[in-house]
């Protein structure tokens, strides 16, 4: 996504795992254009990774982990928003993640009320810098770290 020249928002998933994200991918908005990479180095061949709107990396990949993926994504990443996600909670996992720059880190299954309010959050804010004024209410949305999943 050019966030510039069109409403759609790209959304680049980093995961062996495509499956799990179905549900976002089924009840997510019409504005969201999903891209799947299975591997780290798949993701790395993304054309201008700035233009995507947000990165969804799993911290376990099949060739890196998801921190070594967003170390070498993040010189070209601009301000764009980056979410570490993990199979099953781990502290030590979460530490690692957000000590990378990582925006959050989240753990699955993924929510579908959650993630739609991720996407009206990415797109309240398309044309805007990251990060949003604290004030903004589309920053408010960032603000729920979602980090162990209910049972």
């Amino acid at each position: 996504m050019i966030r510039s020249t069109t409403d759609l928002t790209t959304v680049v998933v980093v995961d062996p795992s495509p499956d799990d994200y179905r549900p976002l991918v089924d009840e997510g908005p019409p504005t969201i254009d999903f891209r799947f990479c299975g591997s780290g180095e798949e993701a790395l061949r993304v054309g201008e990774p700035a233009e995507v709107g947000l990165w969804m990396i799993n911290s376990r990949l099949p060739d890196m982990t998801g921190v070594e993926l967003h170390k070498l994504l993040r010189p070209h990443l601009a301000k764009t928003p980056v979410f570490l996600v993990a199979n099953a909670y781990d502290a030590a996992a979460e530490i690692a993640a957000l000590s990378s720059g990582s925006m959050h880190f989240i753990c699955k299954p993924l929510r579908e009320k959650w993630f739609a309010d991720v996407c009206r959050s990415l797109a309240a804010r398309a044309p805007r810098p990251w990060p949003l004024p604290a004030a903004s209410p589309a920053q408010a949305a960032f603000d729920v770290v979602v980090s162990k999943p209910t049972r």
